[in-house]
């Protein structure tokens, strides 16, 4: 199909939108659906017919009446409104947000404040919109991609995105999302102060994951700070923090999220590969097995080893460290095996998130109540990030991952420079 002819598609059904049944014109783009080139080709819109665009999928992903290809349509809808650096009508509150009440929370490129909103709490999250320049847009198109990704998933076990709503002092930034107010804080606050059923929040946080993968998604950044507890009677564990997030099919992600729960070929692209530096369902599994274990036995992983050696670690597939954890807290012998595949450097050896759900919901630790974690004292490393560098540099074998490198906080860490990191 020509330019022309996809054009001339586009053209008639968004200029009938306003006269015919929504239904018809959003069949009429199915041809273009369909094809890769189509789908760029629609990604690609701009001015008035794409604006009409991102209201016409939006209204097919949000019909139950109409039959086309959603996940399709989904991912062309995140890069449209991530290029017209905008958002579908229906993800728009009606209110502003004043900022008169503390900040909860403050990020590199993003604050979070407590508030109320429709006579419940909630959370706003608002990026720093400053002076206008290249750096501000990726945010801002980061941010339109995040928030049509959480606005279109829908799943006890994935946290609520309300909406977005604009600041009151500032009405062109537009870039505040409104979630609701989780009081138990994430699953490791948690557990460090209550008695909880930690394998039923591991399978809720397990549901939500499959939930992500069964779509084509997959969430990129998996970790404890990112699953929150419901004030729910049972709890809940909700999967959050989309900042990662990225369509499994669609185009690649770089590599990102924290040191500790990184798969090894995140870390290495010298040894796995170009192609594997991405975010990928293998590497969800990876974090997740990282999940359990922390969330069974309580310390971060690799708790007892200076974050120079972590890197190496993974990428050795080296997990002896962690083992002792397992071994007083009774992990059983076959859910260690399984983490141990969860962490597999092959990430084609890795279980896919139906098998681990499975083995969960069967784990003989299942109904049973653990006390309140007890955690180790904070690592002494006098300067984790220059160890780390110093390290990797000169004894790995292989060179890691440069950009991840160059993004590492005081804390050893990785960031990207993406302002939804909070």
């Amino acid at each position: 199909m020509n330019v022309q002819e996809m054009d001339r598609i586009i053209t008639q059904a968004t200029s009938s939108l306003a006269r015919t049944d929504p239904s018809e014109s959003i069949i009429s783009l199915s041809p273009l659906l369909n094809t890769t080139e189509g789908r760029k080709f629609l990604a690609s819109q701009h001015g008035e017919k794409g604006l009409a665009l991102v209201e016409l999928l939006d209204w097919g992903l949000q019909s139950r009446e109409v039959s086309f290809d959603k996940g399709r349509a989904f991912s062309v809808l995140r890069r449209l409104c991530a290029n017209l650096e905008t958002l579908p009508k229906s993800c728009i509150l009606q209110i502003k947000f004043k900022p008169d009440f503390p900040r909860y929370a403050v990020g590199e490129f993003a604050d979070v404040w407590k508030g109320t909103y429709d006579g419940r709490e909630v959370v706003f999250k608002s990026i720093r919109v400053g002076v206008v320049d290249e750096e501000t847009r990726k945010r801002k198109r980061r941010f339109a991609q995040e928030v049509v990704l959480w606005k279109n998933v829908n799943h006890p076990n994935i946290h609520e995105l309300i909406g977005v709503c604009c600041w009151d002092s500032v009405p062109d930034a537009g870039l505040t999302m409104v979630s609701t107010w989780m009081p138990n804080g994430n699953i490791i606050e948690y557990i460090e102060h209550n008695e909880s059923h930690r394998m039923e929040l591991l399978i809720n946080c397990a549901k939500g994951i499959q939930y992500l993968h069964r779509a084509k998604l997959v969430h990129g950044d998996l970790k404890g700070a990112n699953i929150l507890i419901t004030p729910d009677n049972p709890v809940r564990a909700c999967l959050t923090d989309f900042a990662f997030t990225t369509i499994a099919h669609d185009e690649s992600e770089v590599g990102g999220g924290t040191t500790l729960f990184m798969a090894p070929e995140l870390l290495c692209q010298a040894t796995f590969g170009e192609t594997r530096c991405q975010v990928s369902k293998e590497a969800d599994i990876y974090a997740f097995g990282m999940v359990i274990l922390q969330v069974l036995t309580g310390p971060m992983p690799f708790h007892t080893i200076w974050s120079a050696g972590i890197a190496n670690k993974v990428i050795q597939g080296d997990h002896t460290a962690m083992s002792s954890d397992a071994n007083d807290l009774g992990i059983s012998g076959g859910l260690w095996k399984l983490l141990i595949r969860c962490w597999d450097t092959v990430y084609t050896e890795r279980p896919q998130i139906k098998e681990v759900l499975q083995h969960l919901c069967q784990d003989p630790a299942r109904g049973l109540t653990l006390p309140p974690s007890r955690l180790p004292p904070p690592s002494e490393d006098p300067n984790p990030a220059q160890s780390y560098i110093a390290e990797t540099f000169v004894n790995a074998e292989s060179r890691p991952n440069q950009r991840l490198v160059n993004k590492l906080d005081k804390g050893g860490h990785s960031r990207r420079p993406n302002w939804n990191q909070s």
